[in-house]
């Protein structure tokens, strides 16, 4: 009861643990914060780690502060998370369902949302505005675009300087070039060749003449090809980190950051990490396919 004798609204809040790699993360993590904002809605942020995924948020980015004033809070994930505040999935052996059923009044893991973002948007929607039921999300996409979102999230000194570190040397306009060669390697090297890429860029330079290339991938034979064809004007890390290390995700954060700041993305199909890039930046981004020219 408030101090004039009314009964004060009760608003249940949210658990949401994000899934997937950085750009993943983050995606999901603004969205979802910008969501419980809007809503008024405590929400709590769970952060495992794994092997894809070996650093902890500190390392990477905070929350703004007035955040926490919100009812927004974040923390790592502890071992009896596995079964009282995550979905049953493989990760916890599907034991979790007992006691989530419990805690929880509507438990969504990545593939109810990942099929409510695409055919139940309505009901999604309605799900995060009913105050009157707790929440477990599980999942690594977006849940919406919306302005400013990530605004929210403050990059490291470590991010930062891998940020700094990749422009130094930018002079002329720069586009970003991004080749995802670690999800479905052999239909992206079929569906998305490096042939393409050339090609494409040959046709920007020749269209402009100031144009320069900023590339991010692990693929090293890529890497160096693209650099030794364009020479000077492609700007290219001077040491690739293992993805899978602390300093291999907080580089490959840097460089999304990096890519956030090029005047367009080129892209290999199904992208997570060139959008996230894009929708930080404002920019196009022009997906290379042999079934599509963009």
């Amino acid at each position: 009861m408030s101090k004039d004798g009314t009964k004060e609204e009760v608003r249940k809040g949210i658990t949401l643990l994000p899934l997937g790699g950085i750009a993943c993360r983050i995606r999901t993590i603004s969205s979802m914060i910008h969501i419980a904002r809007e809503y008024n809605r405590p929400l709590e942020i769970l952060w495992r780690t794994d092997d894809y995924m070996p650093v902890s948020t500190d390392r990477l980015f905070t929350l703004k502060p007035g955040l926490i004033s919100d009812n927004v809070t974040m923390r790592p994930m502890g071992w009896t998370d596995a079964l009282l505040n995550t979905p049953p999935m493989p990760c916890n052996f599907f034991l979790s369902f007992p006691f989530v059923a419990l805690g929880y009044e509507k438990v969504l893991g990545p593939k109810r949302v990942e099929y409510m973002i695409a055919h139940e948007r309505a009901e999604l929607d309605d799900l995060f505005r009913d105050t009157e039921k707790s929440i477990l999300i599980a999942t690594g996409d977006g849940l919406g675009r919306f302005l400013g979102m990530y605004d929210i999230l403050e990059a490291t000194v470590e991010v930062n300087n891998v940020l700094l570190s990749s422009m130094a040397s930018w002079e002329r306009r720069m586009v970003g070039v991004h080749i995802n060669r670690r999800i479905n390697p052999q239909t992206t090297y079929s569906e998305s060749p490096i042939e393409l890429f050339i090609r494409r860029m040959q046709e920007m330079i020749e269209a402009d003449n100031e144009i320069s290339f900023f590339i991010a991938t692990t693929s090293k034979d890529e890497r160096e090809r693209l650099a030794t064809i364009f020479h000077e004007r492609v700007f290219v890390p001077h040491s690739v980190a293992d993805p899978h290390t602390v300093k291999g995700v907080i580089q490959s954060f840097g460089e999304l950051l990096a890519l956030s700041h090029t005047e367009r993305i080129l892209t290999t199909p199904g992208s997570n990490y060139a959008k996230v890039a894009s929708e930080i930046g404002g920019l196009p981004l022009e997906t290379l396919s042999i079934y599509s020219s963009k």
